[in-house]
Parts: C-alpha cells; structure tokens; sequence
C-alpha cells in the first residue's frame, strides 16, 4: 500500500475558480464528468433600503474538497502544495 496524504487547505484564500478541480482532471485525464476535487460554495445575503440609500450584506464562501486517493499526487511533485517533511501537506 502506497502513503496516502491529506490536505490542509487555506479556505480564506480559496476564490472558487476551480482551477484545482481542472487540475486534477488533466493530470489524472478524467472525462468532464468525474469529479474528484469539488468546490462547494455557499453564498446568501441581502440588500436592504434605509432612507433611499441601499446596503448590502451579501456573502460567498467556498470550499475545496478533495478525495485524497492519489497514490503519486501532482501537486506535491510540483511543489503547488507544501510539505511540512512530507507529514502535513
């Protein structure tokens, strides 16, 4: 059995773009439909009128969810990750 390693992902930098999720695809050269990186993303908010004057306090979070079943993953061969002595990623 191969190491397996988890990620540690920094969520408050984390846009939403997916750029990870094509990433994996075309490493792994998956169909467009398997995904195995997704990015959830949870949004809401309003805006409201005081006064004629209108405020909003909209909202987006995302969040990156990986399977973890690489056995030789391409981000830690190129260093898009990084490794804490290959224990924390």
């Amino acid at each position: 059995m191969s190491t397996q390693y988890g990620f540690y992902i920094d969520s408050s930098r984390c846009t939403g773009c997916k750029t990870c999720e094509l990433a994996c695809k075309d490493f792994k050269n998956l169909s467009p439909e398997v995904n195995f990186r997704r990015i959830y993303e949870y949004a809401g908010g309003d805006w409201t009128e005081q006064d004629g004057v209108y405020t909003q306090n909209v909202f987006a979070y995302y969040l990156s969810i990986s399977c973890n079943h690489c056995d030789d993953p391409a981000c830690a061969k190129d260093y898009i990750v990084v490794m804490d002595n290959f224990t924390v990623c």
